[in-house]
C-alpha cells in the first residue's frame, strides 16, 4: 500500500494514510471507545508484519504446489520460537504506533478531543478474547425443571445416550427438551440456548411472552 502525500502536514498525511475515516467520516464515531477501536483495527491492518505476510504467503500457496521435505525436529522450535518474536515485535509496535497518534491529534487544537488515555488502556490484556455467555444460577433454575421421564426411546441430544424410563432428567420450560442433568449443566455453563432448539433459556416461551 503506497503512501500518499496530499497535505502540507506530516500528521494529516498520516491520517490520510492510516485513518482516514477519523478525517473524512467523523460521524460515524459516537465516542472515544468507537475511535480507539478504529484506530487499533487500522493499526493492526497496517502495521502487523506477522499476519501480513503469512496472508500474502498463503495467497501465493493457493496458486501452486510445493512439495518440500519435513522440518528437522531441531529446526522447529527455533521456527517456532522466531515466530513468537515476531508476534511480540508487532504487538510492541501497534501499542507504540496508537499511542503516539493519540498524543498527535491532542495538539491539534481542538480538531479532534480524545482524552489521555494511560498505555495499558490503550489494548489492555484480553481486548479480543471472546467472552463467553452463560445463564446465571436463578435463570437456569427459573428456566428448567425435574422431570420422570415416560419413554423408552428418548436420548440426551447431548452425550447421545438414553434417557431410561422412570428416571429423573432436566427439562427446558420453554421447549421440553430433556437432557442428563450433569450433561445440561455442563452446556449451559459455556452456552444459553437449548442445545436442539437454540431457544435462549434467558427468554421466556412464545406463549408466556404475553
Amino acid at each position: 500500500m503506497s503512501y500518499h502525500r496530499l497535505y502540507d502536514s506530516a500528521l494529516l498525511d498520516d491520517i490520510h494514510n492510516y485513518f482516514p475515516d477519523l478525517l473524512y467520516v467523523p460521524e460515524r464515531f459516537e465516542d472515544v471507545t468507537q475511535v480507539l477501536g478504529y484506530v487499533q483495527q487500522q493499526v493492526r491492518q497496517r502495521f502487523d508484519l506477522f499476519s501480513r505476510g503469512r496472508r500474502e504467503h498463503l495467497e501465493r500457496e493457493r496458486t501452486r504446489i510445493i512439495s518440500t521435505p519435513p522440518l528437522r525436529a531441531a529446526v522447529a522450535p527455533n521456527l517456532s520460537m522466531l515466530f513468537e518474536a515476531s508476534r511480540n515485535a508487532n504487538a510492541t509496535q501497534e501499542l507504540n504506533v496508537a499511542t503516539e497518534f493519540l498524543n498527535a491529534i491532542n495538539t491539534m487544537g481542538g480538531l479532534f478531543r480524545v482524552p489521555n488515555v494511560p498505555r495499558q488502556h490503550i489494548m489492555p490484556p484480553g481486548f479480543l478474547e471472546p467472552v463467553v455467555v452463560r445463564p446465571t444460577a436463578e435463570q437456569i433454575q427459573s428456566g428448567t425443571a425435574i422431570e420422570i421421564v415416560d419413554s423408552e426411546d428418548e436420548i440426551c441430544a447431548i452425550c447421545q445416550d438414553q434417557l431410561p424410563a422412570g428416571t429423573q432428567a432436566l427439562s427446558i420450560d420453554a421447549c421440553g427438551h430433556r437432557f442428563h442433568s450433569p450433561c445440561i449443566n455442563t452446556w449451559f455453563s459455556a452456552n444459553v440456548a437449548c442445545p436442539v432448539c437454540r431457544h435462549d433459556i434467558r427468554e421466556p416461551a412464545a406463549g408466556d411472552a404475553e
